[in-house]
């Protein structure tokens, strides 16, 4: 059996709310993909363009200091574009697991009430899609936490680059 035919019986076995989850998954790697695509590709050039604009000669300090203060706040929405939604994406994966851990489990009280006996198919069917939400949405919800994390860390360090450059050419060192 190949990997596609593998993820798609794992997806059915989990029950409905797994093809939510697999889209929460997709939308936010999605996102965090583009902010790193952007932040390998793109941010270098819009970082030297930052350091390129230079103060002029006869500009008072507190204009250079406001100046800097607008650059890094442009920096800064430029840098953390969609992280925000990334982030709140992430944050409904494991939402969406344990729904689907209570509806699996009111599928098995609902057959033990019927009077199927717990050792019946039905209920081993049950007890799975509720575990395997679960492992969806904690597995989704724990990709999406680390790549969030390390993301934030590395635009957090590229910001205080920007302002070391930035704050060198204010007080005019090299």
């Amino acid at each position: 059996m190949g990997e596609f035919e593998t993820l798609l019986g794992f997806l059915l076995r989990g029950g409905f709310l797994m093809w939510p989850l697999l889209g929460l998954l997709l939308w936010f790697n999605a996102l965090l993909l583009e902010r790193y695509w952007y932040l390998w590709r793109i941010w270098p050039r819009r970082r030297d363009s930052y350091l390129r604009q230079s103060p002029r000669q006869g500009d008072s300090l507190a204009w250079m200091r406001r100046q800097r203060a607008v650059c890094l706040s442009t920096a800064r929405c430029e840098l953390q574009g969609g992280l925000r939604l990334a982030r709140d994406l992430i944050k409904l994966c494991p939402m969406l697991g344990l729904l689907g851990t209570v509806s699996g489990m009111l599928q098995v009280f609902d057959a033990l009430w019927l009077g199927v006996p717990p050792s019946d198919p039905e209920v081993g069917s049950a007890i799975a899609r509720a575990c395997l939400t679960t492992l969806m949405g904690m597995g989704a919800a724990l990709l999406g936490w680390l790549l969030h994390g390390r993301l934030q860390r590395q635009i957090t360090r590229q910001l205080q680059k920007l302002q070391d450059g930035l704050v060198c050419e204010v007080t005019g060192a090299n």
